[in-house]
């Protein structure tokens, strides 16, 4: 997992911290105080799941026994489900900060403006790319493929000529 400067949702403060991360650890530590009470509330109202009752799985609807208050999957779609909201956490975050993240790549991302080779015309190139356009390109590439069957068929024209 990928560690990086995070910024906190509440009081602005920069922190280290993974994809998921959004506040620092005062803030953190004052919302878990506040979620404390609630929990609390809740378990007095006998509204909370207890550890040990069964519940179905968001996943796949199977049971599963509750072994802790945030568990929303059975033990055998858990591990894939986590890693899937992981992935999909960490992706997310990637791209709005990827300029801050990968310099180096967006350099090799880069591609200078090519020139085209039948009409002069400037144009973003990916890979060898030398026209702009498909019609630049059949100027060129037409009469060229028009000489290569050309040639074959006077080979085959020779050899023809030989076997007789």
């Amino acid at each position: 997992m990928a560690y990086y400067i995070r910024e906190c949702r509440i009081c602005g403060a920069a922190f280290k911290g993974g994809p998921r991360a959004w506040f620092c650890p005062a803030c953190s530590a004052i919302r878990k105080k506040e979620q404390k009470k609630i929990y609390n509330q809740r378990a007095k109202d006998h509204t909370t799941r207890q550890i040990g009752s069964t519940d179905i799985c968001e996943n796949c609807g199977g049971k599963y026994v509750v072994a802790s208050g945030n568990q929303k999957y059975c033990e055998k779609c858990a591990p894939e489900m986590m890693q899937k909201i992981g992935r999909e956490q960490s992706l997310a975050y990637y791209y709005e900060n990827k300029e801050e993240i990968n310099p180096r790549r967006n350099e090799k991302r880069r591609v200078p403006a090519r020139r085209c080779a039948v009409c002069g015309k400037d144009f973003v190139a990916c890979r060898s790319k030398k026209y702009c356009s498909k019609e630049c390109a059949d100027l060129v590439l037409k009469p060229m493929i028009a000489n290569v069957y050309e040639k074959r068929r006077q080979l085959k024209d020779k050899e023809k000529q030989t076997d007789k």
